[in-house]
């Protein structure tokens, strides 16, 4: 009769270590999850960043000379070729990132799947 008992017990206690086991995998599989989507948050600001940061010290750089905003009409040569220069870093900057597959990524998944 102890005997019956005692191999219930242990099978309750096998049970439950095997439900502790599945809760923990859950929970990793969770916290893997969400780490994941910090991950991909993090990469799309460091993206951001590095875009802005060469438009950022060009015009701080250009912004020194004082520009007058109200001749728009007499703008200088240089003002467009340093336009020109921030707009060709923009887009050689996300060429760079498309092609390494660090931007755009899930708009090319969703139309291969299609």
């Amino acid at each position: 009769m102890y005997k019956f008992a005692y191999d219930d017990i242990n099978q309750l206690i096998e049970l439950i270590e095997s439900y502790g086991d599945t809760i923990n995998s859950t929970r990793d599989l969770y916290i893997g999850n969400i780490s994941l989507q910090l991950s991909d948050t993090m990469r799309i600001l460091t993206i951001v960043s590095v875009i802005l940061l060469p438009l950022t010290l060009i015009t701080g750089i250009y912004g020194m000379n004082g520009l007058d905003l109200t001749k728009l009409n007499e703008m200088p040569q240089g003002f467009i070729i340093v336009i020109l220069t921030m707009v060709l870093i923009i887009i050689l900057l996300l060429f760079f990132f498309k092609r390494k597959q660090w931007l755009f990524i899930k708009e090319e998944k969703e139309e291969q799947l299609k």
